[in-house]
């Protein structure tokens, strides 16, 4: 009798050790609580860095460009991600060493120098984080010459907005379908000045 209630506790026990371990192993982790100081601290240090490499226009210029990168580790909780330009009034200016240095504090960054549309789209369509895609010059994709890019634009354009996305058919085998591709993904644009960006609002 005492042997059969000695095999029951211990069935018993074993149970609750598993229970237990499944509450632990399904229980949500905590976020860790960032310090108000420690994040402006961060910021201060990407403001240092950026200043080392990039002469920007103004100490206005500057924060948003740290505050822009910022942004884009956070691009999934906003409903926008705003654009933001890298204008020169002469070529060899430091807009490439600029998306040379942004590049490095991005996430997912994607230097799209000689990419197709398939390809952008792909990139932008895939589950997880949204990339940040990088152009080194984006008066190929918006100047006057560049009709060939009406896809790479339309991407631009409607990827600012979270929810948009396009929509191409797929052929399996016999069988043609439909699927939507996201476009939604943080882009910086550099250009010279005379570039006409003809951007979201104004396409």
């Amino acid at each position: 009798m005492d042997e059969a209630r000695r095999v029951s506790i211990e069935a018993l026990e074993r149970i609750r050790e598993e229970v237990a371990e499944k509450k632990t192993r399904h229980r949500k982790p905590k976020c860790e609580k960032v310090e108000r100081g420690e994040g402006a601290a961060l910021l201060d240090d990407v403001r240092a860095f950026l200043s080392c490499f990039i002469a920007h226009p103004s100490d206005h210029a500057l924060v948003a460009h740290v505050l822009w990168m910022a942004h884009t580790h956070l691009v999934k909780a906003w409903e926008s991600t705003p654009r933001i330009a890298f204008l020169s009034p002469e070529p060899a200016s430091g807009k490439t060493r600029s998306m040379e240095v942004t590049e490095l504090l991005v996430p997912n960054s994607v230097a799209a120098m000689n990419v197709t549309p398939a390809y952008l789209f792909r990139k932008t369509g895939n589950e997880g984080e949204p990339p940040t895609i990088l152009f080194d010059e984006i008066d190929t994709v918006f100047g006057p010459k560049a009709k060939e890019h009406e896809e790479i634009r339309a991407l631009l354009n409607s990827g600012h907005r979270r929810g948009a996305v396009a929509g191409r058919c797929v052929v399996r085998g016999k069988i043609v379908e439909t699927e939507e591709i996201s476009s939604y993904a943080p882009s910086p644009w550099p250009g010279l000045v005379g570039c006409r960006i003809r951007s979201y609002r104004a396409a």
